[in-house]
């Protein structure tokens, strides 16, 4: 009882779906109060879900896919279990563009060029553009004195 050193109770093992629901919570959670202590001091939140090879329905040529995909990369399962728990809890909070979130996992389904390097999940210089072209796109579109004015 008066001990300054306390032992924290065990947990319950995560895994599978659950494991990922968590992870996918906490995300959520983090993001919101990001947003919430910036859009507090009249700065722009944008939060954006970035593209994976791992989930996408990107054609690849077979160059790009030597380099982009890997069956076995360690990556994969994450990417293929965690985006979909990510998403559902984004949806499930109203994290929406309009909230400053960007589903961004689509943008390169339609780019010609190569935009994977490796394959974990770094891009091209073309990748890197399409992302950042996203981003501004977002934060130009919520209310304040950087909103396009178009």
């Amino acid at each position: 009882d008066r001990s300054l050193v306390t032992a924290i109770p065990p947990t319950e093992q995560r895994v599978g779906a659950m494991l990922y629901d968590d992870i996918a919570r906490n995300w959520a959670q983090a993001s919101l109060l990001m947003r919430d202590v910036l859009t507090a001091r009249g700065i722009p939140y944008v939060h954006a879900l970035q593209p994976n090879q791992y989930k996408t329905s990107r054609t690849f040529t077979p160059e790009e896919a030597r380099v982009a995909l890997n069956a076995s990369s360690p990556y994969k399962p994450g990417v293929e279990q965690g985006y979909p728990a990510l998403l559902a809890e984004a949806a499930s909070r109203g994290m929406t563009a309009k909230a400053g979130f960007v589903d961004a996992t689509h943008i390169f389904d339609r780019e010609p060029k190569p935009v994977y390097v490796d394959n974990c999940c770094h891009y091209t210089a073309t990748g890197y553009r399409l992302l950042a072209d996203a981003i501004a796109n977002a934060v130009i579109s919520l209310d304040g004195p950087w909103a396009r004015t178009r």
